[in-house]
């Protein structure tokens, strides 16, 4: 720019230079051509004679010659000043533009280097970027662009205008028209990879503008947030699903009660159903075959439900169907297929019937919108109460069959050696003056003492090595799970501390509470004496048995450590 004004302002000076000379000389012809015509004329008007003519015109001459002399000085003079005053702006005007060319020079070589500079950061970035000029042409984009939807740059930028490219149509959501607004703009496309893979990108446009606030065009980011979306579709599903079962959850069901709960849904039904037996089965089995159980009732209401109700575990054990637009006389059909299905699984699973859905249910329905919902839960619930009430008794009973089965199948111990257990710990309480109840409930455990064992690995139970200490301490556990479940089982519960201390010793010793002397149970003692003597003489996978001689002295060697000495004295002198 500098250049240019300079080679302008050039030719405008010597335009003025020749005009200038033009009028000067003009100037100087005029009066030099009046001053020869009228000085001669003068001449001979004044001047007569040859000498006075002569001598006149010398004083012309020369009076010509100074007065030419001293325009031309001052022509020359003038002339002169302005050439070396003109010499000198253009020394100034050519250091100006050598500063200016210097100057332009590194500010292109900084240009060039941000260029490259923004040109490498955009390549280096994962998210893809293209921007356009006002007529959403393509003008630029970086390589993660290119890359994803597979476009040769130099194809981009050759005149091709952005609403016509594969794809990039749906990149700005103009699907169905090409009007594209030239202002901020954020929202979400999917799109398909080309190994046919959806991939969920957040696009965010923005208008370029110059200093002047002009816009010149668009500026498009491409974010792919699909594992972010795929995260949170988990979370929303983990706030509103049962993580076990996998249908929804209480949260879900408070969330979406006041939509369900409208005129247009009316009659609404609603079954509460809750599952039998859980607690006997974490006990004795664990939670994972507790967890089973609860799978087993999720895939049974399921099955026996509409498409459009909504199945919900609203507890530990407690499940709900709510059922919009159904009579009470369908929610009742819902209802006996449950029980019936129930029923039906236990009988086909006899070798495990306890770990099959024993499920209790009660069914109200909400005819009119002044009935409140919280009513129709509660009317359910005392319905399915009264159902849990009448078969409480049926899962007792088929829980008490089940591990007594199961015991002597898993463990060491037999039938034989229960009764046996059995005989001698009566024969102990016999001598002992215990009355006929008393009897019965140490008989009762003497028969059931190691119920807790149900819950030990196979593997434990018939090693005949060694337990290791990590074995030894699962062993251990077992008159602790055997507590537990006698105390869930109403016909077991007077025999419960029973088998919770049968392995604590008179020395304060054993385990798992370390009671000594009196402190245990007198039945637990008996308990332990009888079931050690008959371990003693009895064959096991992991020693022979010994005499009953030898298992006297045994006795009689940890009587006051081991055993209760009284009680072994009586043993010892009137059983055996």
């Amino acid at each position: 720019m500098a250049l240019k004004d300079h080679l302008s302002s050039s030719i405008i000076s010597t335009k003025k230079a020749r005009n200038k000379s033009f009028k000067i000389t003009l100037v100087y012809f005029i009066l030099g051509s009046l001053w020869i015509i009228f000085s001669d004329r003068l001449m001979d008007l004044l001047f007569t004679n040859h000498e006075g003519f002569i001598l006149a015109s010398l004083i012309k001459g020369i009076f010509y010659v100074v007065v030419t002399t001293i325009i031309l000085y001052l022509l020359i003079y003038y002339a002169f000043v302005s050439v070396f005053e003109s010499e000198k702006k253009a020394k100034d005007k050519n250091k100006e533009l050598e500063e200016s060319i210097d100057e332009y020079h590194k500010l292109y070589v900084q240009n060039e280097f941000k260029q490259l500079l923004i040109e490498s950061l955009m390549n280096a970035i994962e998210d893809w970027i293209f921007y356009t000029d006002r007529d959403h042409q393509i003008i630029g984009a970086n390589t993660a662009f290119t890359n994803f939807f597979n476009i040769d740059e130099e194809k981009l930028l050759k005149d091709q205008p952005l609403n016509k490219l594969q794809s990039l149509s749906d990149i700005l959501g103009n699907d169905s028209n090409n009007d594209v607004s030239l202002k901020t703009m954020r929202f979400e496309k999917t799109f398909h990879t080309k190994n046919d893979h959806k991939r969920i990108f957040e696009i965010i446009c923005s208008p370029y503008q110059s200093n002047k606030k002009d816009t010149h065009g668009m500026i498009y980011v491409g974010r792919d947030i699909t594992e972010r979306k795929e995260q949170e579709d988990r979370l929303r599903y983990l706030n509103h699903h049962d993580v076990l079962t996998g249908i929804y959850n209480r949260a879900y069901l408070e969330e979406k009660r006041d939509m369900i709960d409208q005129e247009e849904n009316l009659p609404i039904s609603v079954i509460i159903c809750d599952v039998d037996g859980l607690k006997l089965v974490n006990d004795a089995f664990g939670h994972t075959a507790g967890d089973l159980l609860l799978i087993a009732t999720a895939k049974l209401l399921k099955e026996n439900s509409q498409k459009t109700d909504m199945i919900v575990r609203t507890g530990g054990d407690e499940f709900c169907i709510i059922m919009p637009k159904t009579p009470y006389q369908t929610a009742e059909k819902i209802q006996n297929a449950i029980r019936d299905h129930s029923t039906h699984d236990k009988a086909n699973n006899i070798e495990n019937e306890l770990l099959s859905p024993n499920i209790s249910t009660g069914c109200a329905t909400k005819s009119n919108m002044e009935t409140s919902f919280a009513y129709v839960f509660k009317e359910a619930e005392d319905y399915m109460y009264q159902s849990k009430l009448l078969s409480r008794k049926g899962i007792h009973s088929i829980f008490l069959k089940y591990i007594t089965t199961t015991i002597f199948e898993k463990s060491n111990e037999t039938q034989e050696h229960c009764q046996r257990m059995s005989n001698m710990a009566r024969k102990m309480g016999e001598q002992l003056k215990l009355n006929n109840r008393e009897l019965d409930t140490l008989e009762l455990a003497a028969s059931l003492h190691d119920i807790g064992k149900i819950s030990i690995d196979l593997s434990i139970l018939q090693k005949p090595e060694k337990l290791t200490n990590e074995e030894w301490e699962i062993m251990k556990k077992h008159p602790e799970t055997g507590w537990r479940i006698a105390q869930a089982v109403p016909d077991l519960y007077q025999i419960s501390d029973i088998i919770l201390h049968h392995h604590e010793r008179w020395d304060g010793k054993g385990y798992p509470h370390g009671l000594a002397g009196n402190d245990i149970p007198l039945m637990s003692r008996i308990i332990t004496l009888v079931d050690s003597f008959d371990a003693m003489t009895q064959d096991r996978p992991y020693q022979k048995g010994i005499s009953t001689e030898k298992a006297i002295i045994e006795i009689q060697n940890n009587a006051g450590q081991q055993f209760d000495p009284h009680l072994s004295r009586i043993f010892v002198e009137q059983i055996l």
